[in-house]
């Protein structure tokens, strides 16, 4: 193909050379051709560009969705688990509740009074 390209091309030049009068429009012609061919090959590189940038707007698209969609089914967990909790609450006995309560803030008063002395000892 490239060969039979090349040999019109010399047989244009030749018969340009043989008649002078088509030699302008010829090289006018030419010339377009070749100015058409660079902006198709810009534009093709342009294309290919814009495809990798898309390309990867898409994958990050697909993983944000897919991360959105874990997140709300956690969120939907967590929310059910609350609610099942809430309502043990209420089921509960308060009394026993408040007892419990105070147990935990009693166990949790040394460690924090702990913690202050270490502090308090490494100053």
């Amino acid at each position: 193909m490239k060969q039979i390209a090349s040999e019109y091309a010399e047989k244009l030049e030749r018969s340009a050379e043989d008649r002078p009068e088509w030699y302008g429009p010829i090289q006018q012609h030419r010339r377009i051709v070749t100015s058409l061919n660079k902006q198709i090959q810009q534009k093709t590189k342009q294309l290919e560009e814009l495809q990798a940038k898309h390309l990867g707007v898409k994958s990050g698209c697909v993983e944000a969705k897919s991360k959105l969609l874990e997140a709300t089914e956690q969120t939907e967990r967590l929310e059910k688990e609350l609610s099942a909790l809430e309502e043990a609450e209420g089921q509960a006995d308060t009394g026993l509740l408040e007892k419990l309560r105070a147990l935990v803030g009693m166990n949790e008063n040394p460690k924090h009074q702990e913690q202050e002395f270490q502090t308090h000892c490494r100053e």
